[in-house]
C-alpha cells in the first residue's frame, strides 16, 4: 500500500503524526485505541506514548488494508512493532506502507504467534487473515 506515516515534533510535548497518501493527501493518524498514554503518541523512547503509537499505526494500516481481525493484531504485535520502528526514530519519524507491510511478512513476527519457523513460500502465501488470532473480538471502527 503507497502510504507513508511521518511523525513531526511540534513544541516541547506535542508530537504529531501525519499519514501521505498515494494521492498527495495528507491526513492524520487518530489515537482510536487508548492503551498506554492518555496524552498521546511519541517516538524515539520505549514508553507508553511509543506503545500507542505503534498500535494506531498498525491499527490503521491493517484497517486500509481491509485485513479481518487488525484489532486483534494489532493488540497482539504492537509492542514488538514499536521497539522494531517507533522507539528507535529521532526527532522525526518516517514508516511506509511496504515496511509495515514486510514487517508483518517477517518470520520473526510470524513465528511469535504460530510458535514454529515457516519457509519462505509459507511466508509469501499468508494474507493478513492469516495472521487472526482468533481470541479476540470482532473488530469495531
Amino acid at each position: 500500500m503507497d502510504i507513508t506515516y511521518f511523525g513531526k515534533q511540534e513544541g516541547p510535548d506535542r508530537q504529531v503524526v501525519s499519514i501521505r497518501h498515494a494521492n498527495g493527501n495528507v491526513t492524520f493518524l487518530k489515537h482510536k485505541l487508548v492503551l498506554h498514554s492518555p496524552t498521546g503518541f511519541g517516538w524515539g523512547y520505549g514508553g507508553s506514548g511509543p506503545a500507542d503509537l505503534a498500535l494506531n499505526m498498525l491499527y490503521d494500516y491493517l484497517i486500509r488494508t481491509k485485513c479481518k481481525g487488525a484489532r486483534c493484531i494489532a493488540l497482539n504485535l504492537h509492542q514488538s512493532f514499536k521497539w522494531g520502528f517507533i522507539a528507535t526514530a529521532t526527532k522525526e519519524l518516517s514508516v511506509t506502507g511496504e515496511q509495515i507491510e514486510e514487517w508483518l511478512k517477517g518470520a520473526q513476527v510470524l513465528g511469535k504467534l504460530t510458535g514454529a519457523k515457516m519457509t519462505k513460500a509459507q511466508i509469501k502465501s499468508l494474507t493478513c487473515g492469516g495472521l487472526y488470532m482468533g481470541r479476540c473480538r470482532d473488530d469495531r471502527r
